[in-house]
């Protein structure tokens, strides 16, 4: 017979956590609490709806982002009044600006430490400036000037120098090297030949200042810029690139040809590249000097002019002051490595050194020297041979 409990009566099931299964009489029971699922779900929902706030932000500033660019670049190639301009980096602001260097800085090189083209040139300088016929007999006015020569040779030293001079000769000239590296930052945003013809414009109208005191005053004054390492934004171009190139050199020639147009303004130009740069803006560099490598002597001279000027502060050997063997001897060892010994590497690395390697308040002498020359760092970036390393020793008895 079948025995049917109360409903009533049901005990109502409770789920548990069984630590240990095998003793049922210690098995414990953990009361169920519904109100702990309903709390971890609206956790869940809030981070949820925090997680969606910003998707939905990142998607508003990702299309701003890309309506702000197509505003760019319709302003750029429809837009009045300066395009891409009026959203420069106050680095290509700047870089546009006059800013004139003060020549009283520029400290000149022994001119025989020069190369026997740029000796030439500073020689016939003063002629090319002062000479009013020279371009009825048929010759080329200072108008601009292209320096070339590997790097480290003293172009930009030249470039100093012709300023220099052209300002002793008219006093009141005015020397501007721009940052040619603001076209490097400026590619992708395709300013480049807005931002050299906003250059060349303020260069001119300094020119035609200039010009409008000569009248008043008649003392005439030039205008002197320099573009170093023009090859950056001169150089010939057969990439993808190319339209860009063209549009460049184009601009560049359009600065030439506007300050060659005016009497009073010489630009001079370096290149570690004359092969790479295009002909067109080549040819419209009337005079070209080459900025060579060191020969044995013009080192030589160069060491002898440069301890004759510390000879007043510190005690100097006389072998480091005059001509004797010795020191003709190093400076052929040193001059053999022509394809990395530099100008700037003579006076940046080797004479510091020898000063280090004096004793303070000795008599700096031409051991000191080779020891500076022959040191690890020095020595391995003129790659001496232990030979030349071990003959350069032996000169001075070290």
């Amino acid at each position: 017979m079948l025995k049917v409990n109360s409903v009533a009566n049901l005990k109502t099931y409770q789920p548990y956590v069984n630590f240990k299964a095998n003793n049922a009489e210690n098995t414990q029971y953990t009361s169920y609490d519904s109100s702990l699922i309903q709390d971890d779900i609206s956790k869940i929902q809030k981070e949820q709806k925090k997680q969606k706030l910003k998707n939905n932000i990142m998607l508003t500033l990702s299309a701003l982002a890309s309506i702000a660019i197509i505003g760019m670049c319709g302003m750029a190639m429809f837009g009045k009044g300066g395009g891409l301009g009026s959203y420069r980096s106050a680095t290509e602001k700047e870089a546009v600006k006059l800013k004139a260097v003060d020549l009283k800085t520029i400290i000149e090189r022994p001119k025989d430490s020069y190369s026997e083209e740029v000796q030439e040139f500073l020689k016939k300088l003063k002629g090319l400036l002062t000479r009013s016929d020279i371009e009825d007999k048929g010759g080329k006015r200072i108008c601009q000037v292209e320096l070339s020569g590997p790097g480290g040779t003293g172009k930009t030293d030249v470039a100093g120098v012709i300023a220099k001079k052209v300002n002793e000769l008219y006093p009141g000239s005015e020397y501007y090297i721009p940052d040619l590296s603001m076209l490097s930052s400026s590619f992708l945003s395709g300013q480049n030949e807005q931002l050299l013809t906003e250059y060349t414009n303020n260069l001119a109208a300094r020119a035609d200042k200039l010009a409008a005191d000569f009248k008043k005053d008649g003392k005439k004054r030039y205008v002197i810029c320099f573009l170093d390492e023009y090859d950056k934004i001169a150089m010939e171009d057969f990439g993808l690139s190319r339209s860009n190139s063209n549009k460049t050199n184009g601009v560049l020639k359009t600065l030439i040809n506007s300050l060659k147009a005016k009497d009073n303004v010489i630009l001079l130009s370096a290149t570690n590249h004359p092969e790479e740069i295009e002909g067109a803006v080549s040819s419209r560099m009337s005079q070209k000097v080459l900025v060579d490598f060191l020969s044995p002597k013009q080192t030589m001279t160069a060491i002898m002019e440069h301890y004759k000027k510390d000879a007043k502060e510190r005690l100097i050997s006389e072998d480091l002051l005059k001509q004797n063997d010795k020191l003709q001897q190093i400076c052929d060892i040193i001059s053999k490595k022509e394809h990395c010994m530099e100008y700037r590497k003579l006076f940046e690395e080797i004479m510091p050194t020898t000063l280090d390697n004096s004793p303070d308040g000795g008599t700096i002498e031409l051991k000191h020297l080779v020891e500076a020359v022959t040191s690890q760092s020095i020595a391995r970036n003129l790659r001496l041979t232990p030979e030349e390393i071990s003959s350069l020793k032996q000169i001075v008895n070290i």
